[in-house]
């Protein structure tokens, strides 16, 4: 373990100092000529403390993928973009989550994003989505993802990290984009967006809607039931400027995805017949609208808004064997007020998020309300020239959980009665800038999560029984990080130490034939490191093209269960399915003088210690070590026709897989073999 410690401080040890002394070079070269370098260390993010501020400032660990990688990307979802850009997401057909420095949802999650350890994001707030799978990537500005807990800001449920997802907002340009495409598997996409401003008003709308067939797995066999029918996504955001400073804004989504997917692979025949019948159709349907209000005085001095937002999630599933149905409404009211001049900035916030489940025949899960009240205050102090920031907070919450009786359960679960409890949840960090291009920082935070209702009042299904649990305590986690982050001109690199102690994790035991029970453990533990790098060579080399390696990789060096009783039953101490490594990298190629652009990406998960429940296996329901292959995807993007100054038709080819390697992230659910898209793109500017 020292020595792959070792050798990934070198490898980023040894590109800070070779990019330093190139930058050394160039800052003495442009000295002479009378120019001045550009420094990078400055884009603005609005995740961290929830209002806008500059990268250098934040103490904790942050990752932004912005328009033009999301553009090379051939992701056509949020879980494929994540898996691409180093993290690790659960994929189980239908349903798909993150995972970050090894915390992530439960695989079988009742409660949507009120039971997630990593907690999804739509413009800062919470709309009930959790399936990363469902979440397009059409329309959208930029994703923001704050690695680690961010109780402060956002309250429960942000253990692991926070995914922001921004989409974009309208400007003075009109801009509109067509585009058509098709891949191996009879896909249909049809995707339009446009954007624009005008006498205050601004507006930004996107629409995509997609299908296809069930699709192939490495080696050629279909993968039976995994057609999507329909999967239809949209986003729209209409603001009015007044006065300079003062913003009102309208912000709706609306997703629906039909499609069908077989639970477990080796259910189906090689021949093409499903062995089972256990064909499920599962349908996904969730809609949000927001009204939004930001102002501010001249300066930006002082900043205040506030939003009120509310919408439902709904996830059906129907097969030869039952049918599920759960909706969760939710409504969520936000404010904040902030000070930012010269030395010190603070902001105050104060939020409000009420959840309506509705778990109708959904197993043992009852029908529930959760209720969270939370005031935070964030400040940071900006010392000697700005090169020394200080950061504190603090966050109060009151939640309360209740329960109704759920008769259409088997057998059918209780009620459980009003629970009220409160929690507060500090952060501290501190961020050293010795050198305008170098950061250095240090961060403290503590997370934690409420108990999901089902794993207190228990409950049952045709298989299983599960007895109440009710003195279940939330979880919680205190991470420790240390980081430094590099960025000047061509080079780009962070790295990251962190230390989670993951207390009172809530998993469901094995006590007796078909009986379980949720119980807490003593949590785990775990222990990493994150690097990330890019490198512009043709710049380095004064080409007159873009050529630019990357990489992002995540290094479990520890990944403990703690509680000794599953530890046994396990066989290890190693938690499962927390990979020990993964890692993406690649190479970006832009040559404008031609209007072309590429990305090479390829993707690696290490092992991982699971359940096999593979029904023909020879291990089967027994814990075992796996890992999948490397998956490398390519997308080329080729200008082919300026009508004008203002359009142009693009052609689109992407060939993922290409090397038709296992592509099963979750052990029996594999993703697909080697394909092609090709599309059409007309855009208006």
């Amino acid at each position: 373990m020292f020595q792959k410690v070792l050798l990934l401080v070198s490898v980023f040890l040894a590109l800070v100092f070779t990019g330093s002394s190139a930058l050394c070079a160039q800052a003495e070269d442009t000295a002479k000529s009378g120019t001045s370098t550009s420094i990078i260390l400055d884009p603005v993010v609005v995740t961290a403390s929830r209002t806008e501020e500059s990268v250098r400032e934040v103490t904790a660990g942050i990752t932004v993928i912005d328009e033009q990688a999301i553009r090379r990307s051939t992701a056509s979802n949020l879980q494929e973009l994540m898996s691409q850009n180093g993290f690790y997401t659960i994929d189980q057909g239908p349903d798909s989550f993150l995972q970050i420095r090894g915390l992530s949802s439960p695989t079988m999650n009742n409660y949507g994003d009120a039971n997630n350890s990593v907690l999804i994001l739509l413009n800062g707030r919470r709309t009930g989505a959790t399936n990363i799978k469902t979440i397009g990537l059409d329309n959208i500005q930029r994703v923001e993802i704050i690695r680690g807990p961010s109780a402060v800001q956002y309250g429960p449920a942000a253990m692991g990290g926070v995914v922001n997802i921004i989409t974009i907002k309208g400007t003075e340009n009109i801009t509109a984009a067509l585009e058509l495409g098709l891949n191996s598997y009879n896909l249909h996409k049809e995707a339009f967006n446009f954007s624009g401003a005008k006498g205050g008003f601004d507006f930004a709308a996107g629409l995509t809607q997609s299908g296809h067939n069930d699709y192939h797995i490495s080696g050629g066999d279909r993968y039976w039931g995994t057609a999507i029918k329909s999967d239809f996504t949209s986003n729209a955001n209409l603001g009015y400027i007044f006065n300079e400073k003062h913003r009102l804004g309208l912000d709706l989504t609306y997703s629906q995805v039909e499609r069908s997917g077989s639970n477990e692979y080796t259910w189906i025949d090689k021949t093409g017949q499903d062995a089972t019948n256990d064909n499920t159709e599962y349908n996904y349907d969730n809609h949000n609208l927001a009204f939004t209000y930001d102002g501010g005085t001249s300066g930006d001095t002082f900043r205040w808004g506030a939003s009120y937002g509310f919408g439902t999630d709904i996830k059906k599933a129907d097969n030869f064997y039952y049918r599920s149905y759960r909706e969760t409404d939710i409504q969520t009211v936000t404010a904040y007020a902030g000070y930012d001049k010269d030395l010190f900035s603070t902001v105050v916030g104060f939020d409000y998020v009420s959840y309506d489940f509705d778990q109708h025949d959904y197993e043992y899960a009852p029908n529930a309300k959760y209720k969270d009240i939370g005031a935070y205050l964030s400040s940071k102090l900006r010392l000697f020239e700005n090169n020394v920031i200080v950061s504190a907070g603090g966050r109060y919450d009151s939640y309360k959980i209740s329960a109704e009786a759920n008769s259409g359960a088997y057998p059918p679960s209780p009620a459980l009665p009003e629970t009220l409890n409160n929690n507060f949840s500090p952060s501290v960090g501190l961020a050293v800038l010795p050198i305008n291009w170098l950061k250095l920082r240090v961060n403290y935070a503590q997370g934690f999560k409420m108990p999901a209702p089902d794993a207190i009042t228990g409950g049952g299904s045709g298989y299983a029984k599960y007895l109440t649990s009710p003195s279940l305590k939330p979880e919680h986690s205190n991470t420790l990080e240390f980081g430094a982050d590099v960025s000047w001109n061509f080079l780009d690199a962070s790295l990251t130490y962190f230390h989670t102690n993951y207390k009172d994790k809530i998993i469901s035991q094995d006590i007796g034939v078909n009986t379980y029970q949720f119980q807490n453990i003593s949590g785990a533990l775990f222990e990493g490191l994150e690097l990330s790098t890019s490198l512009d060579i043709a710049e380095v080399a004064g080409w007159n093209f873009g050529l630019r390696p990357y990489a992002s990789l995540t290094y479990m060096m520890t990944r403990k269960n703690l509680d000794a009783v599953s530890v046994k039953t396990v066989g290890s101490d190693v938690m499962l399915n927390t990979p020990d490594f993964q890692i993406a990298y690649g190479l970006t190629f832009d040559y404008p003088a031609a209007d072309l652009m590429a990305n090479l990406n390829a993707v690696y998960s290490g092992q991982r210690l699971t359940r096999d429940v593979r029904l023909n296996s020879s291990t089967r329901n027994k814990y075992i070590n796996f890992t999948s292959g490397t998956v490398v995807d390519m997308s080329i993007e080729k200008g082919l026709y300026d009508f004008n100054d203002y359009s142009k038709l693009k052609l689109r080819l992407e060939l993922n897989n290409f090397f038709d390697s296992d592509n099963e992230i979750y052990l029996d659910y594999p993703g697909p073999g080697r394909n092609f898209y090709v599309g059409l793109r007309y855009e208006y500017n």
